[in-house]
């Protein structure tokens, strides 16, 4: 009785261990895919508004041009 009292705590501990080990794992898994998740998140959100910023100042430039050749044709 005694030994099959100790395999069963053994038996139970180990389980225990694992199941402790494999949420661990799990958990930084999910952590880090998160993390990617949002890192290519913000760089796609920072390029978007990058690219914004050029198309705006392309565009202003490119006014100011037509601008400034109109004064010179009058």
């Amino acid at each position: 009785v005694e030994e099959q009292k100790k395999a069963e705590e053994q038996k139970k501990v180990e389980e225990q261990k694992k199941a402790e080990e494999q949420k661990k794992v799990e958990e930084q898994k999910k952590a880090e895919e998160q993390k990617k998740v949002e890192e290519q998140k913000k760089a796609e959100e920072q390029k978007k508004v990058e690219e914004q910023k050029k198309a705006e100042e392309q565009k202003k430039a490119e006014e100011q041009k037509k601008l400034e050749e109109q004064k010179k044709a009058e």
